[in-house]
């Protein structure tokens, strides 16, 4: 969802605003560093499960990163594209109603917190 976020936005930049201005430009700068970032961590937390490490950290850790992500990348994009973004048919009005629904499946952003401070304090798991 983050690639195809970023990916949209950048086709919008081209096609509609001739690439945007500085402001607009260094937003998909940073919308580019959360993505890979995420991407980043999915990928280093799949490799510990494919590996038989007990990951539950990490998996959640990886759950409330990638979402909270691509919610504020969605945000991000609906702002550079504009109003239009927000009609029922447009992909981005479509991928905002499905990350919602992601931050909130497995448990909101905030339980998965605190599971996380919990299996670092009190059963000495997770990693940076």
């Amino acid at each position: 969802m983050c690639r195809f976020v970023v990916e949209f936005v950048e086709r919008h930049l081209r096609d509609e605003d001739g690439e945007g201005d500085a402001a607009v430009r260094v937003a998909l700068g940073a919308m580019r560093v959360g993505a890979y970032a995420a991407r980043s961590v999915v990928y280093r937390t799949a490799r510990l499960v494919d590996a038989g490490e007990n990951a539950v950290n990490e998996v959640m850790a990886a759950k409330v990163l990638a979402t909270e992500t691509a919610a504020a990348l969605v945000d991000d994009a609906i702002q550079i594209v504009g109003g239009q973004a927000l009609a029922d048919d447009h992909p981005l009005s479509s991928i905002l109603r499905r990350v919602r629904a992601a931050r909130l499946a497995e448990g909101p952003t905030d339980v998965l917190h605190a599971g996380i401070a919990r299996g670092s304090l009190d059963l000495g798991l997770g990693r940076l």
